[in-house]
């Protein structure tokens, strides 16, 4: 009777394991959504009127503490909301000088497409389609990272990698008017492909990938940095002619792919620039704002900076290294590909903290398959990391996305 329990139970650990992949980073977000929708819900009465500023295009006027539904679409969701609507214009909007003005060409088409989608499908309001088309693929991207990062980390550590990026500062952007969740998801599908070298499938979700953000050349690095240690090691491990000529395609599709969006403005609106100076309307909206590379090296002691900022990044690629050997080297790469491409094009504001998110997988550093926790330090684990975000959540919510006079910080 004991052997028959016991063999009952090791069945039974077997298919949870063999489920685990899909169900329990889809709990995590499931759990994390709830909590992000409750930080939304209390952070909404410090929300002023949302009638028009300077900084935000106001497409569906609100009153003060919106509520939960109010609150999805601040700032960037108020443009996809436009782009929905009415779609790209074909002349680009000038103040009375001629000189061109934001617009929404500046905003990639994948996502409002796939709301548009929804919308038209079923009777949802732009808000809760475009929350369902967030949520929908910030799942997914969940199950992506967890199922790639298992057989690496464990499954405690891929776990809490789900976890602390549902939990990153800005994760309520996960379930708002955002690109963050569909960025996340194909930069992930494309890690994923890249791993498992299916490079036809790669140079597609590239393509992809060109439509939703502006950061396939990171990715195009990141397959051309692939290929090189791949031919390095080739005397480990054969890198045959097929397969390098359908990586070769991959970097000049990803690479190719950067110009498509300002390829279709240029056709649109007839000047060839169209997408360029759409861009430099946001910029010159920050007066004095360049990126942080710029930033630093006009400070009079930029130069002196950015060798500090370099020696400490070196040292801490240095002492993450072996810890960091357990991703693999695509995933350990794209980390500081990504990252040199935001200190290179990003500006030093609250935009930055979004974009940290896309770098996945140091949000949980630990990579160790040493000794297996108790269960009493998972939990203690796990509650300090969920208390931990939860109040970086509410701090950003509150300085960054809360629209009001007095903490209009400009995401």
């Amino acid at each position: 009777m004991v052997d028959v329990v016991a063999t009952r139970a090791v069945v039974v650990r077997a298919r949870t394991a063999a489920t685990s992949w899909w169900w329990l980073p889809l709990a995590i977000f499931a759990f994390t959504r709830v909590v992000g929708a409750l930080i939304l819900v209390l952070m909404s009465d410090q929300q002023d009127a949302r009638v028009g500023t300077s900084g935000m295009r106001v497409v569906d006027p609100a009153p003060a503490d919106p509520g939960y539904v109010g609150m999805l679409t601040n700032w960037d969701g108020q443009w996809y909301a436009d782009v929905v609507r009415d779609g790209y214009p074909s002349r680009l909007p000038t103040d009375g000088d001629g000189t061109v003005v934001q617009n929404t060409w500046a905003f990639y088409p994948a996502y409002p497409a796939l709301v548009r989608a929804v919308m038209a499908l079923s009777p949802l309001p732009f808000a809760l389609a475009a929350s369902l088309v967030s949520m929908a693929a910030g799942a997914g991207a969940m199950v992506i990272v967890f199922r790639m990062l298992e057989s690496r980390v464990g499954r405690f550590n891929a776990g809490m990698t789900v976890l602390a990026l549902s939990l990153s500062p800005a994760a309520v952007l996960f379930q708002a008017a955002y690109t963050e969740s569909l960025a996340l998801l194909v930069v992930v599908a494309c890690l994923s492909l890249l791993v498992s070298r299916r490079y036809g499938a790669l140079a597609v979700m590239a393509v992809v990938l060109s439509l939703t953000r502006p950061i396939v050349l990171p990715l195009a690095l990141l397959i051309a940095v692939h290929g090189g240690l791949r031919w390095r090691h080739r005397a480990q491990e054969p890198f045959p002619a097929a397969e390098r000529r359908r990586w070769l395609l991959a970097l000049v599709v990803s690479g190719a792919s950067f110009g498509l969006w300002p390829l279709v403005c240029a056709l649109r609106t007839g000047r060839a620039d169209g997408f360029l100076v759409s861009q430099k309307a946001w910029i010159a909206t920050y007066p004095g704002r360049g990126t942080w590379l710029l930033d630093i090296l006009h400070d009079p002691a930029g130069r002196a900076s950015l060798l500090a900022l370099s020696a400490l990044a070196i040292g801490v690629v240095v002492v993450a290294r072996r810890r960091a050997s357990a991703w693999g080297s695509d995933l350990r790469w794209w980390v500081p590909v990504y990252g040199l491409y935001l200190l290179a094009t990003a500006s030093p504001m609250a935009s930055s903290i979004r974009y940290a998110m896309l770098a996945v997988v140091p949000w949980w550093p630990s990579t160790e398959q040493g000794p297996a926790l108790t269960r009493s330090r998972k939990v203690v684990v796990v509650c300090f990391a969920v208390a931990f975000g939860v109040v970086c959540q509410v701090g950003w919510v509150r300085f960054f996305y809360v629209l009001g006079p007095d903490r209009l910080m400009f995401p």
